[in-house]
């Protein structure tokens, strides 16, 4: 958490190897979701964190936005929120190659190198 905030070179390399080679996430992806959560936490349309609908209601949506099975989210969201990793490393990985951050891709190459490799 603290190297992704980047306090110097030694922990912005930490930080592309913690978050590329262990976790493959972008560090700038996730920096900037990370960063925008901090600055506006819980406020609809600039947090990602809580823009989950219609899968997810955090909130009590208007009566022209509600869904069904809503009222069943209580019994799905841990399936739900198992998806939510897979999600993260896919706009992580849209990232860094919109980007074309060769750094972050070969840290997150490693990743799945070293992952593919585990009996």
């Amino acid at each position: 958490h603290d190297y992704i905030h980047g306090r110097g070179n030694t922990s912005l390399w930490l930080a592309r190897f913690i978050s590329g080679g262990i976790n493959a996430f972008s560090g700038r992806w996730w920096s900037d979701k990370h960063n925008t959560h901090h600055v506006h936490p819980n406020q609809w349309g600039i947090d990602s964190d809580i823009d989950n609908d219609p899968i997810l209601h955090l909130h009590v949506p208007d009566q022209k936005d509600d869904v069904w099975f809503r009222k069943y989210q209580h019994l799905y969201y841990h399936a739900a929120f198992s998806f939510l990793f897979v999600s993260w490393r896919l706009q992580s990985f849209q990232t860094a190659w919109k980007n074309r951050n060769t750094i972050e891709l070969s840290f997150m190459f490693f990743n799945y190198l070293v992952l593919a490799c585990l009996p």
